[in-house]
Parts: structure tokens; C-alpha cells; sequence
């Protein structure tokens, strides 16, 4: 699978190819994870806006800052990282 970027809000399906890792991201024990439950937007490192994470979608949490989390989706590498804000569309789980 590869990852699929896009310079504005739109579904993975229509962004363009990128490098990716072919399985999840190896979490290490007790790592969080956001799990999109709602179409959510999700935000650059710069706050810009990316694509609408789509409900089932799973992204680990290396770090939570206020309501927000920076999260990179289970089939990416570490360096793709996003901001996910933690409201009522999405759900924080152990993994």
C-alpha cells in the first residue's frame, strides 16, 4: 500500500502517491492510538488542512497537546506525521 498525500481536504483515493511501509506501524506496548469513528480533518505539522480521515482509520499517538494529537496513520512511517484534533469524532484506544 502506499501513502497518498493531497495540498487540500479530499480522500485518500485521489491523492497522490508516496512512500509507505507495507503493514502497520510496530507499536510498542501501552503506545495510544486515535481511531477515527467520523469523517475528521486532518492538519499538516503547519496546521494546514491535509484530507478527511475516514471512520476505521487507525493512527498512533507519539504525542497529545491540549485537544490535539500528533498521530501517524498505522500504514506510514514515522515521518509522516499529522494533527488530529481529540473531539467526539474520533476515539483514543491502547493498543
Amino acid at each position: 500500500m502506499a501513502r497518498i498525500s493531497l495540498n487540500g481536504v479530499g480522500s485518500r483515493a485521489v491523492r497522490t502517491v508516496c512512500p509507505a511501509i507495507s503493514g502497520p506501524v510496530a507499536a510498542p506496548p501501552g503506545q495510544l492510538w486515535l481511531r477515527i469513528v467520523a469523517p475528521t480533518p486532518a492538519f499538516s505539522l503547519a496546521m494546514k488542512p491535509l484530507w478527511t480521515a475516514q471512520p476505521g482509520d487507525r493512527y498512533a499517538i507519539p504525542q497529545v497537546d491540549a485537544d490535539w494529537a500528533l498521530v501517524v496513520w498505522e500504514h506510514d512511517t514515522p515521518e509522516w506525521q499529522e494533527w488530529v484534533q481529540i473531539e467526539g469524532r474520533v476515539e483514543l484506544t491502547p493498543s
